[in-house]
């Protein structure tokens, strides 16, 4: 896993950590601003929380065919949904980061009940984090 050094914590105690603080760096994959949805809130919030220290991070942005094309500095990949195969080119780019924060919610990914989010998610070779913020009472296979 790559790390990245970054200036030493204070302990409780006033001490100095013994060699330097090492921190992951973060690939996020989600709806993000300037698309206004609770998705992209939630990511762009907790994206900023996350890097706020210097922590490398971007966000590889997913869109519709018909969203906003604009994106922020933060933003390293854009995933457009009407790509037949998209979800290659994002995992190439989240593969460049230590840990993947995926956000999930049904409808934001392509394919059937977002299935081609899945393809994805088996091409990352760093650990990831699923979020899932809805949980079907019946899901399909």
């Amino acid at each position: 896993m790559r790390r990245h050094r970054v200036k030493a914590a204070t302990v409780p105690g006033g001490r100095q950590p013994k060699g330097p603080t090492l921190m992951p760096s973060y690939g996020f994959l989600s709806t993000h601003p300037p698309t206004r949805c609770g998705l992209a809130t939630f990511n762009s919030t907790l994206a900023a929380h996350l890097t706020a220290d210097g922590t490398r991070g971007g966000i590889v942005r997913v869109i519709d065919r018909g969203g906003d094309q604009r994106a922020g500095p933060e933003v390293v990949h854009t995933w457009s949904t009407h790509g037949s195969a998209g979800w290659r080119d994002a995992s190439d780019v989240l593969n460049t980061f230590d840990v993947v924060i995926v956000q999930h919610e049904y409808g934001i990914y392509p394919g059937a009940d977002g299935e081609d989010v899945l393809p994805l998610l088996r091409c990352l070779k760093v650990p990831s984090i699923v979020v899932l913020h809805t949980v079907l009472r019946r899901p399909s296979a």
